[in-house]
C-alpha cells in the first residue's frame, strides 16, 4: 500500500491531461481488471503485484473524487463532502455484509465477482454525477471550458 501511495501522484498528474468523464472510466474500468485478475492469480508474488496496481487504482479513485469535490463553491462544498463521507460509511457497512453472504452461499470468488459488475455499473453513476456537479463548480480545467 505504501508503494502504491507513492505512485498515486504520478497517476495523478496522467489523469489531469484527460477529461473528468474519461478519467472515471479508465480508472473504474482499470479497477474492475485488477479484482478480476486478483481472483485468479496463482502465486503470492502474482498477488502482491496485483494487488499493488489494485490499491493503485483505488487511491487514484479517491483523490479523483477529493478532486472535483475541492472545485465545488464554497457553498455547497460541505454538502458534497457529507453526502460523500456518508455514501463512503454506508458502503463500508453494507459491502462486507453482502459479501460475507456471497462468501458463504456462493463461492469465495464471488464477492470480487460482484464487485466487478458494482464497479462496472457505477460508471455511468459517476458520469451523471459529475455532469450534474459542473453547475455548481467554481474552477473549470482548461479542456472542461472547450466543451
Amino acid at each position: 500500500q505504501v508503494l502504491s501511495q507513492l505512485l498515486v501522484s504520478k497517476v495523478g498528474k496522467l489523469l489531469d491531461r484527460i477529461s473528468p468523464t474519461k478519467s472515471i472510466v479508465v480508472i473504474n474500468l482499470l479497477k474492475s481488471l485488477f479484482i478480476f485478475l486478483l481472483v485468479f492469480t496463482f502465486t503470492p508474488y502474482d498477488f502482491a503485484a496485483t494487488l499493488i496496481f489494485l490499491y493503485l487504482a483505488s487511491e487514484s479513485n479517491t483523490y479523483f473524487i477529493q478532486a472535483i469535490m475541492s472545485r465545488i463553491s464554497i457553498k455547497h462544498r460541505g454538502k458534497m463532502f457529507g453526502l460523500n463521507m456518508w455514501v463512503d460509511q454506508l458502503g463500508r457497512v453494507i459491502g462486507p455484509l453482502i459479501g460475507g453472504i456471497l462468501w458463504d452461499s456462493l463461492a469465495y470468488s464471488a464477492p470480487f465477482i460482484v464487485s466487478i459488475f458494482i464497479g462496472l455499473a457505477l460508471i455511468p453513476i459517476f458520469i451523471f454525477a459529475i455532469k450534474k456537479l459542473s453547475v455548481f463548480v467554481v474552477e473549470q480545467v482548461e479542456r472542461d471550458k472547450k466543451k
